[in-house]
């Protein structure tokens, strides 16, 4: 079945994903993954493919479970795969900046531990 152009995946999702489902590799299956931060399975398939957009407090969740920083889930920098024409042009400063406050919060709290 083909994605809907509504339900198209966002680069930056994708790659947020892509990292939660390596991080996950060999530690825990969706399911388990899914119950320990009180989601549905569905739920984690979908960020792993990048089709659900999540919020700051669940990376985080997943991340304390995964036992790897938040910062370890984003990318560096824009993936080079995230073509500037593809995306609306306020959301990659806007993305950036999210990107850059969680960094500095997942540091914060990675230093106190």
């Amino acid at each position: 079945m083909a994605i809907k152009k509504s339900e198209e995946q966002d680069p930056l999702y994708r790659e947020i994903g892509n990292r939660i489902r390596e991080a996950r590799a060999g530690k825990l299956t969706q399911d388990e993954l899914a119950e320990k931060i009180s989601m549905d399975r569905s739920s984690i398939s979908n960020i792993e493919l990048g089709r659900q957009k999540l919020f700051a407090h669940t990376l985080f969740q997943i991340a304390l479970v995964l036992g790897v920083s938040p910062a370890h889930l984003l990318p560096e920098e824009s993936p080079s795969h995230m073509a500037n024409d593809a995306i609306p042009d306020d959301v990659p400063e806007v993305a950036h900046k999210w990107i850059q406050q969680v960094r500095e919060q997942a540091n914060q709290l990675h230093n106190i531990s």
